[in-house]
């Protein structure tokens, strides 16, 4: 029995020996598993798509998806997904995407204790995908009655592989 078990442990271990990605060109890359921690973190950087998504648009598709009371993901592996992806999130121009609050965004950057505070929000899901509405920070805003926060929409496939991850500002008005 032992060696049984010892064969397919080989066999499991030997099999996914390697990874295959795209590189930056989008040429195919090749690599062993034994990654250091770095040459993993570009590797998955090389895989998605960062896509800001102006304010109070919707996200491509996102139509098609059903709310979930059920978290998909777990909180640790959506905060680790985004922190992957932190320095390249950093350098979103939120004044690009903003719509209605450009002075008071001109001077906001997206700081690293945003991501100390991230909040999964909701979860929804279709029959391809997965996707986990993260809530980054609180931004400035036009208007004491206006709130406006800034939101991650992860997207996973099936497998909970992250595939993109859409920035957009949404936010909703006190009366």
């Amino acid at each position: 029995m032992k060696k049984v078990i010892s064969s397919l442990l080989f066999c499991l271990v030997f099999s996914c020996s390697q990874s295959i990605a795209l590189n930056k060109d989008n040429k195919v890359q090749t690599s062993n598993n034994n990654l250091s921690q770095n040459d993993s973190t570009n590797m998955t950087n090389t895989q998605i798509k960062i896509v800001p998504i102006n304010e109070m648009e919707d996200i491509p598709n996102f139509k098609t998806f059903v709310r979930s009371e059920i978290n998909i993901l777990n909180k640790e592996k959506v905060n680790l997904d985004v922190l992957n992806y932190k320095e390249q999130i950093k350098t979103i121009n939120l004044v690009n995407i903003s719509k209605w609050a450009k002075n008071e965004m001109s001077n906001y950057k997206i700081n690293n204790s945003s991501f100390e505070n991230m909040f999964i929000e909701n979860n929804y899901f279709s029959l391809s995908e997965n996707v986990v509405k993260v809530k980054l920070a609180d931004l400035p805003s036009h208007s004491p009655l206006v709130k406006r926060f800034l939101y991650l929409f992860n997207v996973y496939d099936k497998n909970n592989n992250l595939k993109s991850i859409y920035i957009t500002i949404q936010g909703y008005a006190e009366e």
